[in-house]
């Protein structure tokens, strides 16, 4: 890495440059782009503003988030109008990475930051965000700068620095919930910095903009169902079994773990595993502050009782943050000891519940997926395009060393902290694992990629017989060995670019790309509607922007908190379509006339609110007029009984 400094006129000009070439990356030169699932809810609300000043959806109530995002593409999401609303999200993120490299610098040094700018300009989960119609450029923008301000409070602790961190989180929140977790980050700084008034911006800073994403939570509740939070029948408790998540251990570890020892001896393991994390963390911090030994205990003593709980995954993540501030936590012999003795803790209970799941007769995928949970799911995300991945995952690793030897710099650790912060914080809060979820961790991936780049370009110069030539040789190479990475090379980039409805690309599995297939099917099924007939759709929301309207909503379950009781008939608080819970419910629909049924992949095949077994046996069992390209994606027509 090379040595951080202030900008100057030069790097002004690079932040430019670069900026323009992200801004022309994620123009539609290469062809069409097939419209994201999520990207209806802003469409219609958009369109709400367009049609009546205000942001009401079809079923009549308003949509709550974003305002600002959704005034200001408000003017361009006409009906059948397919690129217009995403220009403001393509220059909120040519913005962000021009800011990425001109901030950037102070943290990494400039030659890594101008490389972190072209990983993010030309990153292809980078331009999947900037394409959608959503507000996660604008989010992604906004945490960029409050992350800058938090990182210099965190260099220097000046308070101005935390005041305007504080401000800029909250106008962060009014574009995304998500802003809500970074204010976990305060935890860090106060735990570096001693000085009493730091630390008090610190402890209100946290509950502030909890108190602040749990009002702007109950407004949306309140705007999008009429001023009437009691919601329609819940859905049925826990997903139903699939070959990823098919027992309780996938996705209840902690029932798992429950019925494994019941209710008096299970909650007495956590007791014991938590206390005798506390006796360690205590031995291990002898003579430091009360503050610091009091953040010491709390830490080790949650991660032992996660352990136990069945969640050694949780465990070690949290130990992990731990590690990364031991200087500040566990100085010395002791505390080293201290942290060692946890891990080794967590890993034999770790290892102890493994036999137990191996024992009920669930296999290895089944185990490994349930006891990490979510922190090492998030972190698979990270780790793809590959080059990206790689490059940042390595100087992480490096700088994670060093933060144990309490050798790294103040931006060394900063970087890796926020991304272990922030991957720990949102598991325990079961955050959607969805990569648009980690908008505001890719720059700072980014810029640890950008650093190993520039250690890379700086070590080769040092080992090179021809120093003069070196540095542009190593970065000649380090380009074209990315570019023979999957993911990272033009072929899978250009692939996505360019796709059309039907069509996969290599982002599978890391960008939910079904959503065009659904959009085939639609286009399909528009201009053979006839007067009288009916529209029944497993994803609701893309079917109404695609066809104009949505009568039933095909769901069975999750979707308690999405409905509301409309004359005593549960309907969804979007665009107001009847909800069809399972056959029987489907099959009455379509008693009163003709019923089409668009059931895309995403539900039938994938990890997303899958149908239940029984619904989609049906659905599979029923003669397609239409299937699309994907193979998965499908319509069908319900006649009514004859009479």
């Amino acid at each position: 890495m090379n040595r951080p400094g202030q900008p100057g006129p030069s790097d002004r000009a690079a932040a430019i440059a670069i900026g323009l070439i992200a801004l022309l990356a994620r123009i539609p030169w290469l062809g069409r782009l097939g419209l994201h699932s999520d990207e209806d809810i802003s469409t219609l609300a958009a369109r709400g503003i367009a049609r009546t000043g205000l942001p009401i959806l079809p079923s009549g109530h308003h949509y709550w988030r974003d305002l600002v995002y959704h005034y200001a593409i408000a003017p361009l999401a006409a009906p059948g109008v397919d690129w217009w609303p995403r220009i403001p999200s393509v220059v909120f993120s040519a913005v962000a990475c021009a800011l990425l490299v001109y901030g950037g610098q102070r943290l990494v040094g400039r030659t890594a930051a101008r490389a972190a700018g072209i990983l993010f300009a030309l990153s292809l989960v980078e331009i999947y965000i900037a394409r959608l119609i959503r507000m996660y450029a604008l989010y992604q923008l906004l945490s960029l700068v409050v992350l800058y301000l938090l990182y210099r409070f965190w260099e220097s602790g000046r308070l101005r620095w935390g005041l305007g961190s504080v401000a800029a989180m909250i106008v962060a929140l009014g574009a995304h919930e998500l802003a809500a977790t970074l204010a976990i980050l305060y935890i860090p700084v106060a735990l570096r910095h001693g000085d009493r008034r730091v630390r008090a911006l610190c402890a209100l800073a946290v509950p502030l903009l909890g108190s602040s994403y749990l009002l702007l939570d109950r407004w949306t509740v309140l705007g999008l169902t009429g001023g009437h939070p009691e919601l329609g029948e819940p859905g049925p408790a826990g997903p139903p079994p699939s070959p990823h998540f098919r027992t309780s251990i996938g996705t209840a570890p902690l029932a798992f773990g429950l019925e494994r020892l019941g209710s008096p001896t299970y909650p007495i393991l956590i007791g014991v595993a938590a206390l005798a994390g506390a006796g360690l963390a205590w031995a291990g911090t002898r003579g430091r502050p009360a503050f610091h030994r009091v953040a010491a205990i709390v830490g080790v003593a949650t991660a032992l009782a996660a352990a136990a709980g069945c969640h050694p995954g949780l465990a070690l993540a949290i130990l992990a943050l731990l590690a990364l501030q031991r200087p500040e936590l566990f100085p010395g012999r002791p505390g080293a000891r201290a942290l060692k003795g946890a891990a080794a803790i967590s890993l034999g209970l770790g290892l102890t519940w493994a036999t137990c799941v191996a024992a009920a007769g669930f296999g290895l995928r089944d185990a490994a997926i349930g006891l990490v949970l979510e922190p090492f799911r998030l972190a698979h995300l990270l780790l793809w395009p590959r080059a990206i991945g790689i490059a940042a995952g390595a100087a992480a690793v490096v700088i994670a060393i060093r933060c144990w030897r309490g050798t790294a710099g103040a931006a060394q650790q900063f970087l890796v902290l926020t991304i272990a912060w922030l991957v720990t914080s949102r598991s325990v809060l079961h955050w959607r694992i969805a990569t648009r979820y980690l908008s505001d961790l890719l720059p700072v991936w980014e810029l640890l990629a950008g650093s190993a780049a520039a250690a890379a370009i700086v070590g080769a110069s040092r080992i090179a017989p021809a120093r003069r030539w070196a540095p542009g040789m190593a970065a000649v190479l380090l380009l074209g060995g990315t570019m023979l990475l999957p993911g990272t090379s033009p072929a899978p980039t250009l692939g996505f670019l360019r796709r059309t409805p039907g069509s996969w690309t290599g982002a599978r599995g890391w960008i939910e790309e079904g959503i065009p297939d659904l959009r085939e099917a639609c286009a399909w099924l528009k201009p053979r509607l006839r007067p009288g007939d009916r529209v029944a759709a497993t994803d609701w929301l893309t079917s109404a922007c695609y066809l104009g309207r949505v009568d039933g909503w095909i769901r069975t379950q999750e979707y308690g908190w999405q409905t509301i009781r409309v004359d005593g008939v549960p309907r969804d608080c979007y665009v107001g379509a009847e909800l069809l819970p399972d056959v029987a419910a489907v099959r009455a629909f379509a008693a009163h006339g003709p019923l089409w049924v668009v059931a895309s992949a995403e539900e039938l095949f994938g990890h997303s609110n899958p149908l239940a077994p029984d619904m989609r046996a049906w659905v599979l069992a029923q003669p397609p007029a239409f299937v699309a390209a994907d193979g998965g994606t499908r319509v069908f027509r319900l006649e009514p009984p004859a009479r």
